[in-house]
């Protein structure tokens, strides 16, 4: 059973930070990143991709929230190559459903199967979604049906892919609409209450514990 989306929060969050507070632009691209930053998340290839892509849009920013060994190894690395004015690091200080309110797309690099958690907010929040095809991520998107995928590790096709998304707006906002109905119908709170009741339901009765629950993803 899926953890559920607090469409609440997301909702009340539009009301919230601005964009200028955050020193983020409103004339380029703001790429968000999961939560927590991980090598198996993909994040140095987020980063490398948002690189090629400052050729194009100076301005672009990438926002990594969380905290972890692998977003102060990433503060590092934008360092090593001047490049610090171009991630904006949140750490725990501002919540996740905010911070989808003053992007643009949400990005996940992962080269492995990682948890899928933000990427669910970010279907709710209605942000469109580039990443790659590795099987938790497949198991949410698929390409050009609800986001945009292109092959793990892969940075050059990722920074298509996130050029194509910023620029190809009614694609990107078909894109997205689809994806936060489909988190709307799989993934309320609403949804995980049935399908609790239905497992406590099973073990009461003696029937096959998850008899009548389907997973949301495979149905996303």
């Amino acid at each position: 059973i899926r953890p559920a989306v607090d469409f609440g929060l997301i909702n009340a969050a539009r009301h919230g930070i601005a964009r200028e507070s955050l020193g983020l632009p409103s004339d380029a691209p703001v790429l968000l990143l999961a939560d927590p930053p991980s090598r198996a998340g993909g994040h140095y290839r987020a980063i490398w991709a948002a690189a090629l892509l400052q050729q194009i849009w100076p301005d672009l920013k990438v926002v990594m929230p969380g905290v972890s060994k692998e977003s102060r190894r990433m503060k590092r690395f934008v360092a090593s190559f001047n490049l610090s004015r171009m991630l904006v690091s949140t750490g725990r200080d501002i919540p996740f459903e905010q911070l989808l309110s003053v992007c643009d797309i949400f990005v996940t690099a992962a080269n492995a199967d990682v948890a899928c958690g933000s990427l669910v907010w970010a279907m709710a929040g209605g942000l469109p979604i580039v990443g790659c095809a590795v099987p938790s991520v497949a198991e949410y998107i698929a390409d050009h049906q609800n986001g945009l995928l292109c092959k793990p590790n892969d940075i050059v096709a990722l920074a298509t892919r996130i050029r194509t998304a910023y620029r190809e707006r009614d694609l990107a906002r078909s894109l997205a609409e689809t994806a936060r109905g489909q988190a709307y119908q799989l993934f309320s709170l609403s949804n995980m209450i049935r399908n609790y009741a239905t497992l406590y339901d099973n073990v009461l009765t003696g029937h096959s514990p998850f008899a009548g629950i389907q997973d949301a993803s495979q149905v996303a």
